[in-house]
């Protein structure tokens, strides 16, 4: 394509006022001046995205310059355009083809970017919200901000030395400035509207010549700025280097910034569609993969999928846990254990604060809602005569959410989890440099529910109009501060997403002290030999307070609602699995979002070897086959790969180029590699192939697993079944009769014959 998009402008130029002398064609014996355009009707909304896209905008200024040829003496002529491209002459001295000789013509719009045959300053304008079409070299929008020039016809000649016609003249104007088109689609959960686009760090004004059209960028009086326009609508700025925040999208739920390092050029069209969702409120997200034409997708740094609906057990409020955006669901009650099943409490003001059911079934009045740091399981918490005292080993990293809990989803590892430190820190906002955005600016309040002491957390979108509460963000508040009724807490409060945490007191041993006092929740992070836990009392709030393992704390489990997509992938998912419908998950267990586990992510960069797929690698949970051996091939000729003798000279090779041709019985590895057991390939990854050697080289290497036993060994942790310490298939050849086989016992490379068996672990690209 050509560096400039070009509009057609056809005009019946019979230009004259150079010369006096009279031609046939007219009463007085002169030719009037008639103009027209190519395309009839152009567009004239911004939503088409198409101003001045194939013709001028109705009611636009051209200026026409006209010389004796070769004479470089121009006179300039001001043409009006109409609906339908129409190019209205002068009403005054309109301009005629000479009797004899020849005229050269330049035009340019609008008809203020110069005077004369001087060189001038031109400024597209800071605010391009407005099409009006009428008098855009005055109004305050888009169409006033483009820049065009002409001096070619319809058929790339010159408009030079031009003879007395009756035929139209068709000018060719080129863009002089760079269009950006912004579609910015919210996600419908935390992002419901869009709300402003800006570009920011622009340079605002060029320098532009009319003898020749050029432009440069004006070197005085010319600070970046920034430009406003319309989402789903588009913006004309000069060509320039663009570096940092270069967009900022503005949503009900905050700003998103993208940020871009390219140079724009003149005559190219960008367009951007951003997928707004609460993962990129308040980041900056990278814009990778630009180009000077077409359409750019664009997704954030983290891009997640949120659930359908809120989950099994939870209350419908968002919280933002961390700087990524992540959020979660609180359940809909402190955890309870009965000795035998573990549930919600029915309400969240609900404590139980006493002894327990013993190990033997002797009933001692309620269930257990104070748990000892990292007993989740009932063995280390109901045992014997001795339950409730600190346990020898409460040394572990286990998670209470690992347990099937009755009313909240019932199933073991369902996806609830405990709050880290930092997360419960992030949540209060007691931190000023690190805390979530809330639409209110509000993120917890004291309070007494239901009769109940307590404190309030506000979910992300809490409005303060929702309900009028005293002392918000204060940790010294008093628990009375606020006083709300069950039937006030049901409608104004839990049915907007507020999460209650009852001061449940704490328990030491079978002695349970503090209930309704003081509040203290557990987090998942150690500290040495204690651990750290949320904790208020009437004069405070701590959220990163720290104590010995061996007390008994509250326990309210979270869920998340975001989940991060295999496109986002970084390497710290490396050994991570990715999930039938494209997300990623930490092990088999953690698969809540409805899919299933599939690969395990092996590789994190560009170089794939994969043009489509410039993510990363991954590996199949379990070996293709059924875990037996097959053959390369099942005869020794060459299957017309590119031989590779030595294992250091492995090149880029792509193992997805031969699914094409390999996917028959006469190739069982390849075969075996593209079927994976019968599984489909995650959403948003290429299908599954047979891996080349240099694609296995990645996946063991310093951007991958780092080592062939880290690669070898990393699957039983996820769920899945480490390969074997043997030879797997690549797709690479040594020769007619063999082909390489990677040596996972010491992590070399050997060529063998091709109807011998070895091992088959199908890869895939993302």
């Amino acid at each position: 394509m050509k560096a400039s998009r070009i509009i057609y402008m056809a005009a019946a130029l019979l230009l004259t006022a150079c010369s006096s002398e009279q031609t046939e064609g007219s009463a007085d014996g002169r030719m009037p001046v008639t103009l027209g355009c190519t395309v009839a009707s152009p567009a004239t909304t911004r939503a088409a995205n198409t101003l001045n896209g194939t013709t001028i905008e109705a009611g636009g200024q051209v200026k026409v310059r006209i010389s004796p040829t070769g004479e470089n003496n121009y006179t300039d002529y001001t043409y009006t355009t109409a609906t339908g491209g129409v190019m209205n002459q002068p009403a005054e001295n309109p301009p005629y083809y000479p009797m004899t000789g020849g005229i050269d013509i330049r035009a340019y719009y609008p008809a203020t970017a110069a005077t004369d045959d001087a060189v001038g300053t031109f400024a597209v304008q800071g605010t391009q919200t407005t099409d009006t079409s009428t008098a855009p070299a005055t109004n305050s929008g888009y169409v006033a901000s483009d820049l065009m020039w002409a001096e070619t016809d319809d058929a790339d000649a010159a408009l030079d030395n031009l003879t007395k016609t009756t035929d139209k003249k068709t000018l060719k104007f080129h863009h002089k400035m760079a269009k950006i088109t912004v579609n910015a689609t919210p996600d419908g959960v935390k992002v419901t509207s869009i709300t402003g686009v800006t570009l920011n760090g622009v340079k605002l004004k060029v320098t532009f010549d009319p003898s020749d059209g050029t432009t440069a960028l004006a070197a005085s009086d010319n600070d970046p700025a920034t430009v406003t326009m319309t989402n789903q609508g588009s913006a004309i700025i000069p060509a320039q280097p663009i570096s940092g925040t270069f967009i900022t999208i503005t949503t009900n739920a905050g700003d998103a910034y993208y940020e871009v390092s390219t140079t724009l050029e003149q005559g190219h069209h960008y367009t951007f569609n951003l997928n707004v969702n609460g993962a990129a409120i308040g980041l900056t997200n990278t814009i990778e993969d630009w180009t000077s034409e077409g359409t750019v997708n664009v997704h954030p740094t983290v891009t997640e999928t949120r659930y359908v609906a809120t989950p099994v057990g939870a209350i419908p409020g968002l919280f933002t846990i961390n700087a990524d955006g992540d959020q979660v669901f609180f359940s809909k009650g402190n955890l309870q254990y009965d000795g035998t099943n573990w549930k919600f409490a029915d309400n969240q003001w609900d404590v139980l604060g006493a002894d327990g059911t013993k190990a033997d079934g002797t009933a001692t009045g309620h269930p257990m809602d104070l748990f000892t740091w990292g007993n989740t399981s009932s063995s280390t918490e109901w045992d014997g005569d001795s339950y409730y005292t600190a346990n020898a080993d409460l040394s572990g990293t286990y998670d209470w959410g690992s347990n099937a809990i009755s009313n909240g989803g019932n199933t073991a590892n369902s996806g609830w989890h405990t709050l880290s430190k930092d997360e419960w820190v992030y949540l209060f906002g007691t931190d000023s440099s690190n805390k979530r955005t809330t639409t209110s600016g509000l993120y917890f309040a004291k309070a007494t529910v239901n009769g109940v002491f307590g404190v309030i957390l506000l979910p992300d979108d809490w409005s303060a109009s929702n309900y009028s509460l005293n002392s918000t963000n204060s940790t010294d508040a008093a628990f009375t501060t606020n006083t709300i009724s069950e039937s006030d807490w049901s409608s104004n409060f839990e049915a907007h997403g507020c999460v209650f945490l009852p001061a449940a007191g704490y328990r030491n041993g079978t002695s349970v002290g503090l209930v309704g006092s003081e509040g203290g929740y557990w987090s998942s992070t150690a500290n040495d030999s204690n651990a750290y836990f949320e904790h208020f009392y009437s004069g405070g709030v701590v959220p990163a307070s720290n104590y010995g393992r061996s007390l008994g704390f509250s326990v309210r489990l979270v869920r998340r609602a975001w989940y991060k997509e295999v496109s986002s992938a970084t390497s710290s998912d490396i050994g991570k699995i990715i999930c039938s419908n494209g997300h990623i998950h930490t092990n088999v267990s953690d698969v809540t979002c409805g899919g299933s586990a599939s690969a395990i992510i092996a590789y994190v960069g560009s170089a794939t070897g994969e043009s489509g797929y410039n993510h990363g690698l991954a590996l199949a949970l379990f070996d293709a086959n059924g875990g037996s051996t097959c053959q390369w091939k099942t005869e020794d000729t060459t299957a017309n790969h590119s031989y590779t003798t030595t294992s250091s000279s492995f090149s880029s090779e792509s193992g997805l180029q031969y699914n094409s041709t390999h996917n028959s019985a006469t190739y069982p590895a390849f075969q075996k590699a593209i079927a994976n057991n019968g599984t489909s390939a995650p959403s948003g990854c290429s299908a599954w192939f047979l891996a080349s050697g240099y694609q296995w080289n990645l996946m063991k290497g310093s951007s991958g697993m780092s080592s062939y036993t880290a690669l070898r060994d990393c699957f039983s942790s996820v769920g899945g079944s480490n390969m074997q310490s043997g030879y797997y298939w690549s797709c690479a050849e040594y020769d007619a009769s063999n082909a390489w086989r990677l040596y996972f016992s010491l992590g070399d490379w050997r060529y063998y014959y091709k109807t011998y068996g070895n091992y088959v672990r199908s890869a895939l690209a993302f």
